[in-house]
């Protein structure tokens, strides 16, 4: 018993010290991973979704974050304090994406206390226990800023390398293995008839050139294409603006990873005056050999090859030259040494030197301001030795007279042929007249900003008085209503049907102008922003009823009828409901005015529930508005011409007025007409209260 004892004591002491060991092994293992983490250059982290915590973040959190990682502990979403707020959004959609136990994958900045921007590249997966519950989410974090960066340089220079080729004389194209257009600088889209480049771009041969233009350019792009063979020195004869072009043309095939072909790049260099002289030439030397006696014919041989030759080499140099020197703006570039090994002449006229006399020279040895010079060659070697481009959107310089320029510049690293040295390309772009024009539009704004302050301080003045007028015209009115409507009560005694008639005449030709005047002092409280509406909730479709109703005995006198129709039964609103009322009552007179004897007139009303609005439309078959005279149609005081005026009697203040109460009400007022055919009035005015029964 005693022996059984001391083996089970000594089994278990070897299991107790087998697990010790697996345990330290755990915990060696765990440094060892844990410091393999901080020192990877990447951020890893742990979050507990269901208690919403920390459980992990690696070492270099506060330094890709500048954020003291026990504040991250403390609170899982505290990182976001440094997040560039543009980012905002879409770290927090990755959040939520996150806490619903889906893996997300973001690009954001953040934003250092120094002011430095770092952009980083974070995923985060979700962790799921063996029910396959979301318990935790982990991700990696790391800095791109450095890459983020090189995407930009590497756009810069892929814009100015465009830029050249938009600058050269010459043609320059590239196709795919089919044939297609896929690049096409200015030139040779002129030269295919077209004046974009994108109307060239997927383009054949035979899309833009005649057949028998196409079949030439075609045997040519077989041999690059088909063979993988480079043409060089080509001559194309092509047909531009109706004028015969000679062009001196190479093409060269373009290559995949595997060396198959995959498309070509070509040039064309017009050659026709060249090709002009060439025929001359030959007819000039026909003369010769005509009259020069045989023994000289070897002679003029030799002197005519050498003298072509020549002539090529010049043309060539030529060509060359004038890419840089046609050029406005000032191209240069520099080695590292700050000694000129190309520049244009209007970089060498600025310096009062000819090109010639600036190659190989210092800024210190031609400017003759020695700030600016010690300044540029600062800039020349930051570019070069940090790889980097340097745009400079404005600067003052002064040229060798002293007269003082506004310059746009940019400078990238260069790599110039037949140079040792690393260098410098830079271009720059005079801005002084852009400058001073905007220096004048600014002085002319600041002006015309004045005159309409006095301009609206004018119309606010007319504004008020009509306001006062007005109110003044109307009282006096008033009261010549009441006495006529008291004379025909015959308050005063007995009247002759004739007084009658004229009493009648009076009145009716009274609330005329007192309706003229209400919509004048209406439109002039408007206008002078006094104008206040009364906030009720009303049936719409009761109201339009109403309207209706009241235009009867009008449309009626002139034998004409209206319709109603609507798709809803009850539709509650909320605004002024007079001032709806007003509105659609403008509306309506307006179309009996305009409506011959015998006319339909009609007012539908519809309830759009998607969009919460109610829209009323107000059509009639009556005499038409020309499209031009559409936007004098809502002036105040406007007739559309003197001829409607003397026919159709008014001022011209209904659909004004009942345009600026459909604006002050959230609306919109619209028109469409036909002449001798009619026209519709369309109303439509939000609505935010729940709808009745339809």
């Amino acid at each position: 018993m005693e022996k059984h004892a001391t083996v089970m004591f000594t089994t278990l002491a070897d299991r107790v010290a087998a697990l010790e060991a697996q345990v330290q092994n755990l915990q060696q293992q765990n440094h060892d991973f844990r410091q393999l983490i901080d020192h990877s250059g990447e951020i890893f982290w742990t979050v507990d979704i269901q208690q919403r915590r920390m459980l992990y973040i690696s070492g270099g959190f506060e330094r890709l974050y500048d954020f003291a990682s026990e504040i991250q502990y403390a609170d899982p979403y505290a990182f976001l304090q440094v997040v560039a707020p543009a980012d905002l959004p879409i770290v927090e959609e990755a959040l939520a994406r996150q806490r619903q136990g889906a893996p997300s994958e973001i690009e954001y900045r953040v934003i250092h206390r120094n002011g430095s921007i770092h952009w980083i590249h974070e995923r985060g997966v979700p962790v799921f226990d063996d029910n396959g519950r979301h318990v935790r989410t982990a991700g990696i974090a790391v800095e791109i800023t450095e890459r983020k960066f090189n995407q930009e340089s590497l756009l810069q220079q892929r814009q100015l390398l465009r830029t050249i080729i938009d600058l050269l004389p010459d043609s320059v194209y590239a196709k795919d293995a089919l044939g297609r257009k896929t690049l096409a600088n200015q030139i040779d889209v002129r030269y295919m008839g077209l004046t974009r480049e994108s109307d060239a771009l997927g383009k054949l041969d035979a899309d833009t050139y005649p057949p028998e233009i196409a079949a030439q350019l075609k045997k040519v792009e077989t041999q690059v294409l088909l063979e993988g063979k480079s043409v060089i020195n080509q001559e194309e004869w092509l047909v531009v603006n109706g004028e015969q072009i000679c062009l001196l043309t190479s093409q060269v095939p373009l290559r995949g990873a595997a060396g198959e072909v995959t498309g070509l790049v070509g040039v064309g260099r017009d050659i026709t005056k060249f090709k002009a002289a060439q025929v001359a030439l030959k007819e000039l030397n026909r003369t010769l050999e005509d009259r020069i006696a045989e023994r000289t014919h070897a002679l003029q041989r030799e002197v005519e090859m050498r003298r072509r030759k020549e002539e090529e080499l010049a043309l060539s140099e030529q060509r060359l030259r004038q890419v840089v020197d046609l050029v406005p703006h000032m191209i240069f570039a520099k080695d590292i040494d700050g000694r000129y090994i190309l520049a244009n002449k209007a970089c060498a006229d600025s310096l009062g030197v000819t090109v010639e006399q600036l190659l190989g020279k210092r800024d210190a040895e031609v400017n003759p301001w020695p700030e600016e010079a010690a300044r540029f060659y600062a800039e020349d070697v930051q570019v070069i030795t940090q790889n980097g481009a340097l745009h400079i959107s404005e600067e003052s310089i002064h040229f060798y007279d002293g007269s003082e320029h506004i310059m746009q510049t940019l400078k990238i690293p260069f790599v110039a042929a037949g140079h040792e040295k690393p260098a410098m390309l830079g271009v720059g772009i005079e801005i002084t007249e852009v400058k001073l024009a905007e220096a004048k539009l600014k002085a002319y704004t600041d002006e015309l900003q004045q005159a309409n302050t006095a301009l609206r301080g004018a119309a606010r003045f007319k504004d008020e008085f009509m306001a006062m007028m007005s109110h003044e015209l109307r009282t006096p009115l008033s009261s010549i209503l009441g006495l006529a409507e008291a004379l025909q009560l015959t308050m005063y005694g007995p009247l002759t049907d004739r007084q009658q008639r004229s009493l009648k005449l009076i009145e009716s030709s009274g609330r005329e102008l007192l309706g003229l005047i209400d919509n004048l002092l209406d439109l002039s409280r408007i206008e002078a922003g006094q104008f206040h509406l009364h906030d009720d909730q009303f049936d719409a479709v009761s109201i339009s009823k109403s309207a209706v109703d009241l235009s009867t005995d009008a449309a009626n006198a002139k034998g004409q009828s209206i319709q109603f129709e609507t798709n809803c039964e009850r539709l509650m609103v909320q605004g002024d409901q007079r001032r709806w009322q007003q509105i659609l009552l403008n509306l309506v007179g307006n179309a009996i005015k305009f409506t011959p004897q015998s006319g339909k007139i009609g007012v539908k009303l519809e309830a759009d529930n998607a969009n919460r609005r109610v829209h009323v439309h107000v059509w009639d078959r009556g005499i038409g508005i020309n499209q031009e005279d559409l936007s004098r149609l809502f002036r105040p005081f406007s007739q559309l011409d003197s001829t409607l005026t003397r026919q159709f009697p008014g001022t011209g203040l209904g659909l004004a007025l009942a345009k600026r109460l459909v604006e002050l009400q959230g609306g919109e007022i619209s028109v469409h007409s036909e002449p001798g055919e009619g026209s519709t009035f369309t109303v439509s005015m939000p609505y935010s209260q729940t709808q009745g029964e339809l």
